[in-house]
């Protein structure tokens, strides 16, 4: 049978946090939206204290971050906008190109030589 653990009650026999805000909401609770992220602070502080943190779902480590590149791998041409500034206004050019890259550098020889790219899309 598990046995329940009144963390509040330890935290203030432990002297831990002994301000006196931390007493008041330790005895009384949270009040308002800071205060309970405050205290949920002071729990999860209290979980580390107490080596409770250890037994925690392992963080993830990057297995998400390759899809996206291999989406962009697997498409061969895309739509991208392209948004540019000639002569004070902002103009934006729809490019079909393999990457970010060569959109600029195509919208770049279709305009004029004074035009700023102000922003890169992909168009999905």
């Amino acid at each position: 049978m598990k046995q329940e653990i009144d963390w509040k009650k330890e935290i203030l026999e432990s002297g831990r946090f002994n301000s006196k805000f931390e007493k008041n909401l330790l005895e009384n609770g949270a009040k308002g939206y800071m205060q309970g992220i405050y205290l949920g602070y002071m729990y999860s502080r209290w979980r580390k204290i107490r080596g409770l943190d250890k037994n925690d779902p392992k963080e993830n480590k990057g297995q998400m971050q390759s899809s996206l590149g291999k989406f962009f791998r697997g498409i061969k041409k895309m739509k991208w906008s392209v948004k540019l500034f000639i002569s004070g206004t902002v103009v934006e050019d729809i490019v079909v190109a393999p990457n970010m890259d060569s959109a600029r550098e195509t919208v770049k020889r279709r305009n004029a030589a004074e035009a700023r790219v102000i922003s890169v899309n992909a168009k999905i």
